[in-house]
């Protein structure tokens, strides 16, 4: 959901460093990117929170979402839409 909001590539760092993608966001701007395993997390449900916290009004409010983890292609499409996932 953040990469939707925030219009960013998720990459993990080994795939950042081997092709070399960039570790700035581009057009200019100076924010960097956002690591999340800095935040040390005990639970999934701190990352909601955190992420709801911060972004909630950047998302859709039309609609909610729960999907498998591993369905692919519906989280594009919820990503794309910025639809909230559970």
């Amino acid at each position: 959901m953040l990469a939707g909001v925030e219009n960013l590539l998720v990459a993990p760092p080994d795939i950042s460093d081997a092709y070399g993608l960039p570790q700035r966001m581009s057009s200019g701007s100076n924010r960097e990117t956002v690591n999340l395993r800095s935040f040390h997390w005990k639970q999934d449900a701190d990352a909601y929170r955190w992420f709801y916290g911060e972004y909630w009004d950047k998302l859709s409010h039309r609609m909610t979402t729960m999907l498998d983890p591993y369905d692919i292609p519906p989280r594009d499409y919820v990503v794309e839409f910025k639809i909230p996932l559970i």
